[in-house]
């Protein structure tokens, strides 16, 4: 009886220890992180397998991020959307997207500039190409932060015709995301920039308007049918034609921005069936 009480004492501490290395390990690497410069050397990257399009690969844009939580996940948009699990191993970090493709990344951290940078591995594995410097930032993952999986939804491609609900779901998520967005980079104390956010809205100073089709191909990308993608900025033309958006009257920017935004997404609601 002696024994089993004193084995409990030893691998009840040595339970919570592993768990603290392992959380020690991803706090390390937890964050979120864009790239501080928007380099032509990025474009047209042909040697990642974790690239969908190779041919067309863009630079890095202002909707680029790459997000690790410390419960082991990460969300990513880099030349692609995807998510998954991670696991970090002497500085590289092992990926597991959600269709259980597997790619790494070499992590560098300096701690005295607080600099952070990513490697892709050349195609023998053995060797890493030039370091990128990412800005970092600290991220939390909760319902009010906006780049966790649940306030990206809306970048998920539809396998399905949607039905007229599905489709204000997927307003109401993007609009969601955008007022995230503002509300996150004003208590981070830096100005959050949509230019390059595939939605059915476009940032016009402190306005926001509808895009048009033309202007909206990403958008309508994460749609299975073309006539969903057409709905959905129908809906928004609707509702910016039948209301006036409520601007908080103030000449705060960033009020009357996120007074708008909330309008907005309440608004296509009420089109529900």
């Amino acid at each position: 009886m002696k024994n089993k009480k004193l084995l409990w004492l030893l691998v009840i501490p040595a339970f919570f220890a592993l768990k603290y290395l392992w959380n020690y390990e991803n706090h390390w690497i937890e964050g979120h992180y864009t790239a501080s410069q928007q380099s032509r050397i990025y474009r047209n990257i042909q040697v990642h397998s974790f690239i969908r399009n190779k041919m067309t690969a863009p630079a890095f844009t202002d909707d680029t991020f790459v997000d690790f939580f410390r419960n082991g996940t990460y969300v990513m948009n880099w030349h692609h959307f995807e998510y998954g699990t991670y696991e970090l191993e002497d500085s590289v970090v092992i990926m597991t997207n959600q269709e259980d493709e597997t790619w790494q990344l070499k992590y560098e951290r300096n701690d005295s500039t607080n600099e952070r940078s990513f490697a892709y591995p050349y195609p023998d594995g053995d060797s890493y190409e030039k370091p990128i410097k990412m800005k970092y930032r600290e991220n939390r993952n909760n319902s009010s932060y906006p780049f966790t999986l649940k306030n990206n939804k809306w970048r998920i491609k539809a396998e399905k015709n949607l039905s007229k609900n599905e489709i204000i779901d997927r307003l109401q998520n993007v609009i969601g995301y955008y007022i995230k967005c503002v509300k996150w980079s004003n208590e981070e104390k830096f100005k959050f920039k949509f230019y390059s956010t595939p939605s059915p809205l476009r940032a016009s100073g402190y306005f926001f308007i509808a895009r048009s089709k033309e202007k909206s191909e990403k958008w309508c990308e994460f749609f299975s049918d073309p006539g969903d993608c057409d709905e959905s900025l129908q809906i928004i033309r609707q509702f910016l034609r039948e209301n006036k958006l409520d601007w908080h009257r103030s000449i705060n920017g960033y009020l009357r921005i996120i007074a708008a935004l909330e309008h907005l997404e309440e608004g296509v609601g009420q089109y529900r069936e």
